[in-house]
């Protein structure tokens, strides 16, 4: 029984991966495999796959997309974005899963997660392909997610510098109690001083 399970899930598979692997534009296909190569500069463009192989100290493109987000900054905002470009650039077809089951998907994201790029390149093209597009179509939906969270803690980063100035104001200014309320309001933005800034939004 085992042994039969195995096998219809293994005819599934295939049938899943000749489907997709039919569905992805020859273009496409290309830039899915690059994934799995060092990403090259202008003047490595004619280089043979076979340096592919020995550049060890050179990561393929794929390990970057597998890398989780940074602390917020500026600079892991800016890394995201590079890597959801990255995918976008790769273009799908829009309907390519439309009809997939979320555990097929899900199988071929583990598989591309776990394995390293010179073990990828050894499998069968239908097979290594879809797991591919899988993984890149799932990762662009974390990457959405990332970039939301990734800003909305930047901002409260920045924002809290800001709320320690306003407290500050708020005891320093010489203005009634009813006119500094205006400083828990407005941001502080960079004025020369505190007292433009207050001058400013506390006494108009």
């Amino acid at each position: 029984m085992e042994r039969i399970a195995r096998s219809a899930l293994r005819a599934h598979e295939d049938r899943f991966h000749n489907g997709v692997y039919e569905r992805l534009p020859p273009a496409t296909r290309e830039r899915l495999d690059a994934l799995l190569r060092p990403e090259k500069s202008g003047s490595e463009e004619n280089a043979g796959d076979a340096q592919d192989e020995t550049a060890g100290s050179a990561p393929a493109v794929l390990l970057k997309l597998r890398g989780s987000p940074g602390r917020p900054s500026l600079a892991s905002m800016q890394d995201e974005l590079a890597k959801l470009g990255l995918i976008r650039g790769i273009d799908l077809p829009t309907d390519l899963f439309d009809r997939a089951a979320p555990r097929d998907l899900e199988r071929c994201r583990q598989r591309v997660s776990v394995e390293v790029p010179r073990d990828l390149r050894r499998h069968p093209d239908a097979a290594r392909l879809t797991w591919l597009a899988a993984f890149v179509y799932l990762r662009a939906r974390t990457l959405t997610d990332d970039l939301v969270d990734l800003l909305i803690e930047t901002i409260h980063q920045i924002g809290a510098p800001s709320a320690r100035s306003n407290a500050n104001c708020w005891k320093t200014s010489s203005a009634s109690p009813a006119s500094r309320i205006c400083c828990s309001i407005w941001p502080m933005p960079r004025w020369p001083s505190r007292t433009a800034w207050c001058a400013t939004w506390c006494f108009r």
